[in-house]
């Protein structure tokens, strides 16, 4: 759930031109103060599509050698 919120937020900051805190803007004040970066956004999707390999071959190990008969 973590890298899910670090994704989403990190990837709508960079669009948001609001200011935060007196003259922080949103993006400054992530980075800052949450240490959210945008450079990292790429290692977040790999980790979201490194958990989905992992359920599927998972689920496909599950289906081929468990028999539940």
């Amino acid at each position: 759930m973590a890298w899910t919120l670090y994704g989403l937020i990190t990837s709508r900051s960079c669009f948001s031109r609001t200011s935060g805190v007196g003259e922080t803007s949103l993006k400054q004040l992530l980075k800052d103060g949450f240490e959210f970066e945008h450079d990292f956004l790429p290692v977040a999707a790999a980790v979201h599509i490194g958990w989905i390999l992992l359920f599927v071959f998972v689920f496909a190990y599950g289906i081929k050698f468990l028999n539940f008969q």
